[in-house]
């Protein structure tokens, strides 16, 4: 699934409108797994001047339009392998009816075949996709029947020809590029044997995966060029390793990133070329701005040091609690933080969740002071709550750590400095109970200050 706690959407309603989109958009790429999904929108941005990516709906499937390296681009999730109703040759017949693209281009994940000279993100680049599920079983043996299907030229040359990209895997290592026959068919390899098999019958195979053939037989069917661009995740062998494949959905994402970020590669090809002064522009928007002062930096302060300051205060009186008015004011204050966070604009993902955990926060402080007596039981019950506030803090501040771009566009200054407020007037009446945050509150006013000052 798109993951829209980091991403913003927009349908166009006007028809005009989103005909010239779809119209302008003459290459399109197609991922299959979450993990390719994510790689992906991280180097697939909004067009220059939109927030968001424009959604398109067209029959049973749903398409997305963004900038893609310097070139609109389109983009559109299918099924594993070659059945399901929603697999790479359904899909991509329908991107043809719809787009009448130039290119389409297939990044992702795939298994390697030769661990002597290839490395877990790697990347392997078609030349030819091979089917390697039609076949006829003899006595004594069995024949692969179906002939390849060759990538496209101009895609292949650009591809090929790659000389400066370098893409750190880390611990000093760098993937490498592997061009030739990738096999592709239904069937899921992840059998050591099978996949030597696969490797006799083939010539001079690279790797395999599962959505290729589709991709390629549409495509070959109607004359578009296409190119198939996946890192290696595993070897095929039964010993699959599911953290391995970020690392390769990245590696093949930033090969394609580095292919069409070149301005002059397809010239004359019909793709809608960005200015460099939009792309500029956009990346500005994009930029998260978490100096200090910023909203984002006020908020980080909040979950980070003000919030937890907190908690430690409330682990000070674990055996009584709060009397009854120090514990409304607390209400307030966490109540006050609710509303703000419910503030946030609509398209800002965090902000619903946000909200939700800080009802949670709210509602579990509230079961916290509700337990009465310095009794060994209720001090026990005390200490659970205050285990379970710190772990909604953890959510809280993960939800603020993983949304800051969507929050640096939608947070406004007023809004962050609010949250911090009503602290402020909590550690005001209370400053003997609340020592800790106030701790926290006057580490962020020298910092705001000295950045004045600066």
């Amino acid at each position: 699934m798109i993951n829209r706690k980091k991403y913003n959407f927009v349908e166009i309603e006007d028809k005009e409108e989103r005909e010239k989109l779809i119209e302008a958009t003459k290459l399109v790429f197609i991922a299959v797994t979450d993990t390719e999904n994510e790689a992906f929108f991280e180097e697939f941005k909004p067009l220059p001047k939109r927030k968001a990516y424009i959604e398109i709906f067209s029959g049973k499937l749903k398409y997305y339009i963004g900038r893609f390296g310097a070139y609109q681009a389109g983009y559109i999730r299918c099924s594993m392998g070659t059945i399901e109703a929603d697999s790479a040759g359904y899909v991509t017949e329908k991107i043809i009816e719809l787009f009448n693209p130039k290119f389409l281009v297939m990044p992702g994940i795939a298994f390697g075949i030769n661990e002597k000279k290839q490395k877990i993100g790697d990347v392997l680049v078609s030349e030819k996709i091979s089917p390697y599920d039609p076949e006829r079983i003899g006595e004594d043996d069995s024949i692969i029947r179906s002939d390849p299907f060759r990538a496209g030229t101009t895609l292949k040359s650009r591809f090929k020809n790659v000389m400066d990209w370098n893409h750190h895997l880390g611990k000093g290592k760098y993937s490498d590029i592997h061009f030739g026959n990738l096999l592709s068919g239904n069937k899921l390899v992840d059998n050591l044997e099978y996949r030597k098999f696969l490797a006799k019958k083939f010539e001079k195979p690279i790797g395999g995966e599962m959505e290729g053939i589709g991709l390629s037989v549409k495509c070959s069917e109607n004359g578009v060029e296409f190119i198939v661009v996946k890192g290696i995740c595993d070897w095929a062998d039964g010993k699959k390793h599911k953290e391995w494949q970020p690392k390769a959905a990245k590696a093949a994402v930033s090969l394609c990133s580095h292919i069409f970020n070149k301005r002059t590669a397809f010239e004359g090809y019909g793709l809608n070329k960005l200015t460099k002064d939009e792309i500029e522009e956009q990346i500005q928007l994009d930029e998260v701005n978490g100096e200090r002062g910023s909203p984002l930096w006020t908020l980080n302060c909040l979950r980070s040091d003000v919030l937890s300051k907190l908690l430690k205060d409330l682990e000070k009186f674990e055996k009584y609690g709060f009397n009854e008015t120090c514990c409304q004011a607390v209400k307030s204050d966490l109540q006050s933080l609710k509303e703000s966070s419910n503030k946030l604009d609509a398209d800002t993902f965090s902000g619903k969740s946000l909200y939700d955990e800080l009802t949670r926060f709210y509602a579990t402080y509230s079961e916290w002071n509700d337990i009465s007596g310095p009794d060994v039981y209720a001090i026990s019950a005390r200490k659970k709550k205050i285990e379970k506030l710190k772990s909604i803090r953890e959510k809280i501040s993960e939800r603020i750590r993983s949304n800051g771009f969507p929050l640096t566009r939608n947070l406004d200054a007023n809004l962050a400095g609010d949250m911090i407020q009503a602290q402020i007037e909590l550690t005001d009446k209370f400053p003997d109970v609340f020592s800790n945050t106030l701790e926290a509150l006057s580490r962020y006013q020298r910092k705001i200050s000295s950045k004045r000052v600066n």
